[in-house]
């Protein structure tokens, strides 16, 4: 692997192991020339007579980055204490850096990259490809106000959750958080003459201006206010 430039590469790689004793320890490995390996973060020892269902490895090479980068999976002390290794699913791969944050305080943000579990740590690094997982929460008496991504509003979204899909390039994810306030709504025109079209009342905020929707039913049913009748309404 070309690697120069890079600080680290991410490794994945699923493996199962199927020992006989202690005595051997299975290791990843980078060498710049093929000839002098360098132990990498990850290693198992071998116990006794022990059988290792297939498991995921997120782990990471930090060593021997350059023109030229090899690397190994490899066993130490003494093979004989190995029945079976098996390892598929490698990978191998620049992570970006999804950085995120709250804007002002009053609430927290976490991350989840990749279906792992949520952190509210700033940076991840998340596979090119994958998607990042936002959730916040806000503390008692405020609400989402709005996400920014790269300090780009997200339209249309004030939930507590937001997606970053696909990750194409590192990236910055803030949320901020405004406090709830009361409004008042006062309902006017609740009797209409029939025109056969549907018939909303009138509604006054307090505050002035908010946008109001109205739902209605009869007998529990949603329906549209069109036809003569009595209708129960929300606003």
């Amino acid at each position: 692997l070309n690697t120069e430039g890079l600080t680290s590469l991410n490794l994945d790689f699923r493996y199962m192991l199927d020992d006989y004793g202690v005595g051997a320890t299975l290791k990843v490995q980078s060498s710049a020339n093929g000839t002098t390996w360098t132990d990498e973060s990850w290693s198992l020892a071998t116990i006794s007579n022990n059988n290792w269902p297939a498991t995921a490895v997120k782990t990471t090479i930090t060593h021997n980055l350059g023109a030229v980068t090899y690397i190994a999976f490899t066993i130490v002390g003494n093979p004989n204490q190995i029945d079976n290794w098996y390892i598929d699913n490698v990978n191998i791969y620049v992570p970006y850096i999804v950085n995120f944050g709250v804007i002002g305080g009053n609430g927290t943000l976490a991350a989840s990259a990749d279906g792992a579990t949520a952190t509210m740590v700033s940076p991840v690094s998340i596979e090119p490809g994958k998607d990042v997982v936002f959730t916040a929460t806000p503390a008692d008496g405020y609400i989402v106000k709005e996400w920014t991504v790269d300090g780009m509003p997200v339209v249309g979204n004030t939930s507590t959750t937001y997606t970053l899909s696909a990750v194409a390039a590192d990236a910055t994810v803030n949320v901020e958080f405004q406090e709830k306030f009361m409004a008042t709504i006062v309902l006017s025109d609740l009797t209409r003459t029939y025109t056969g079209s549907a018939l909303a009342p009138t509604a006054t905020t307090d505050p002035a201006g908010l946008t109001v929707t109205f739902a209605y039913t009869q007998e529990t049913v949603p329906v549209s206010p069109i036809n003569v009748g009595l209708y129960d309404v929300v606003a």
